[in-house]
């Protein structure tokens, strides 16, 4: 080929490329999306009526320009009107100056008058009850807070006649018919009356159930039998015979046999209404495991992914089995994509088969890193590295470290959590950390193991218990009159046990729903603790949505320690303080309650404080908020008597 033929070549074939069909004759190329106008007498917001035709017109300013778009986009804007009771509104176009030179586009809008629903009136219906009539009737009895009808929405109508229809057929009626509606107007042509023909037909009624099964001499054909002659004297429905083809398919996939088919054909006789059902079973051989292979697990372990699918070799291969397979794979939350395979059958297989399953995963990525940065009234400036894998060692393990620091503490916290460890749902959890903080009259250094199972009650709830081991020491004490066995370094350990109730819409920013929670802690020198006491803690808070933005937060929390030996208190490490931005926001840190001659704050073994806060959002995820809190701090156990501080702010 010459190079002047090659140039040709592709000339002609950049020009067929252009002229693509798919096009469309009266497409323009695409440009700077044109000015839109209205023209006409219309009560209803132009902005509703670009929301209705967005699609239409995003498509003509981002594709071709083709009028086609716009037609589609006046029909949407009128279907808008009609929805809005405007039962008689048009919307046409125009391009201005021209189509070949389009500067902007114009709809002209005839609006009409708000139309009403007079009346509904349903012919023929003689088989239907009261009720299944009621949706029709009740919409030309509904009236609006002045007591005039309810504006005509010829969709609402059709909806009513389609459920209608619906149940005709359900109940055997083959051939009935309802609708379409007739609408006839007043001499204003402002108020619709609805006629609904119905042409219900002969009943028709499941005569008999001719069920052939090949080979004949299936173990289970009795039960399929019984199960397709349950269907004689049933109402004749078009999926009557799906429905009995669904039966059979689904006692012979629990049986392995997944290879089978099924079908089902009705006959019926228009002069008495009787069908006869034929259904055709060739069930195919039962599969079992052969072998389990897994494709795509680059970072979880081969083990682990067969375990949770529980394809071991032998099990029989029901599609229960393999449906349960990728909902237990995709429960574990390493997964973007699972799909598990078979190989396929060879000819003339035996009543029983093994075969192969492939089970293909996509990994998502389970490693995150975070940075956390702020500033706090008490710690100032602050910030702490969260690093999260949720697939530790490739088990689905979640390993979690935090370590964080402020310019008034530090401290390390280490999480692992194995949902698999132990069976029913239990997941074991292994908590250590330790934190440096200078309080306001002391500093404290704290270190902590806890070692604990929690079960899931439920979507909202759980339970939690385990052993819990704390060391503390309290340094640099600015306090006077504190009794000295108070002071220094105490070791507490012992069980607890939590519950946990949790339906809130988001764990930061909830805007309904509930959170409660109560728990008990033992410190024990059954179990090695210096102290001995009993914790006990409830909490709960609830959030309504009042409207746009708008939450109304109320809660409170109690706490106290029980002394169960001879000790007069805690040591001060061991006590409860309230104040902060935490807690009775209008107070410094850990400021209210009992204190020293000099005001420094000392903690009791008791605590009490609630809330109310409104929140506004105003921007994006920017809120304002006002609020009351109110607390109570006590030297003894259950000493919450007062006095109370209380505090009103804003933020």
């Amino acid at each position: 080929m010459t190079r002047r033929r090659l140039l040709a070549a592709v000339a002609l074939l950049a020009s067929a490329c252009a002229s693509d069909p798919r096009r469309g004759a009266d497409s323009r190329p695409a440009g700077p999306p044109l000015p839109v106008a209205f023209e006409g007498a219309f009560e209803t917001p132009q902005q509703d009526l670009l929301e209705a035709a967005k699609r239409e017109l995003d498509a003509f300013h981002r594709n071709t320009r083709a009028p086609g778009d716009l037609d589609d986009a006046a029909a949407s804007m009128r279907r808008r009107l009609r929805e809005r009771g405007r039962g008689h509104a048009l919307v046409a176009f125009r391009i201005e100056p021209s189509e070949d030179a389009p500067e902007r586009v114009v709809f002209e809008v005839s609006e009409g008058p708000l139309t009403r629903l007079a009346g509904v009136c349903v012919q023929g219906a003689t088989a239907a009850p009261p009720e299944r009539l009621r949706p029709l009737w009740e919409l030309g009895a509904e009236r609006d807070a002045d007591g005039a009808p309810t504006p005509f929405r010829r969709s609402r109508v059709d909806q009513a006649i389609a459920e209608l229809e619906a149940w005709y057929l359900s109940e055997g009626y083959y051939r009935a018919r309802v609708g379409p509606a007739e609408v006839a107007w007043n001499d204003a042509r402002d108020a619709a009356h609805v006629t609904v023909p119905v042409v219900e037909g002969r009943r028709y009624v499941v005569a008999s159930v001719e069920t052939r099964i090949e080979p004949d001499d299936l173990p289970s054909a009795p039960a399929i039998l019984r199960e397709t002659e349950a269907y004689v004297g049933t109402p004749y429905a078009p999926d009557t015979p799906r429905r009995i083809a669904a039966t059979v398919r689904r006692r012979l996939a629990a049986e392995g046999r997944l290879d089978m088919r099924v079908f089902a054909r009705g006959r019926t006789d228009d002069e008495t209404g009787d069908v006869a059902v034929a259904v055709r079973v060739r069930p195919g051989p039962q599969l079992y495991v052969e072998n389990a292979a897994v494709h795509g697990d680059d970072r979880t372990r081969t083990d682990f992914i067969l375990e949770r699918a529980a394809l071991q070799h032998g099990a029989l291969l029901t599609q229960d089995r393999l449906d349960d397979a990728v909902d237990a794979l995709y429960g574990t939350g390493l997964f973007r994509s699972v799909r598990v395979e078979r190989t396929p059958l060879p000819e003339g297989t035996s009543a029983e088969q093994a075969v192969d399953v492939d089970v293909h995963v996509e990994e998502l990525d389970a490693r995150l890193l975070d940075l956390e940065v702020g500033f706090g009234t008490y710690e100032k400036l602050r910030a702490a590295v969260r690093y999260r894998d949720r697939n530790l060692f490739g088990r689905g393990r979640t390993f979690e470290a935090v370590p964080s620091a402020s310019l008034r503490s530090a401290g390390l916290d280490l999480n692992l959590f194995d949902p698999y460890l132990l069976d029913d749902g239990w997941t074991v959890e292994a908590i250590a950390g330790f934190q440096y903080r200078q309080e306001p009259s002391f500093d404290s250094l704290t270190a902590r193991i806890e070692v604990a199972a929690r079960k899931r009650l439920g979507k909202e709830s759980s339970f939690r218990l385990g052993q819990r081991m704390r060391w503390s020491d309290a340094s640099q004490l600015e306090v006077v009159g504190v009794d000295p066995a108070a002071e220094g370094s105490a070791f507490s350990s012992g069980p607890f046990v939590e519950v946990e109730y949790d339906s809130r819409d988001d764990v930061f920013l909830p805007t309904r729903g509930v959170y409660a929670s109560g728990g008990a802690w033992l410190s024990t020198p059954v179990v090695g603790g210096e102290l001995h006491f009993l914790e006990t803690r409830l909490a709960a808070s609830t959030y309504l949505a009042l409207g746009e933005g708008t939450v109304l937060a109320l809660g409170g929390r109690a706490r106290n320690r029980e002394i169960l030996d001879d000790r007069a208190t805690l040591p001060i490490q061991e006590r409860f303080f309230l104040g902060g931005e935490n807690s009775v926001r209008a107070f410094y840190e850990s400021e209210l309650g009992p204190s020293d001659a000099q005001g420094r704050p000392i903690g009791g073994l008791s605590s009490l404080e609630a809330f109310v806060e409104l929140r506004q959002r105003l921007v994006g995820d920017l809120h304002a908020a006002v609020f009351y809190d109110v607390g109570v701090v006590g030297a003894d156990s259950f000493g919450v008597t007062g006095p109370f501080g209380h505090a009103i702010g804003a933020g």
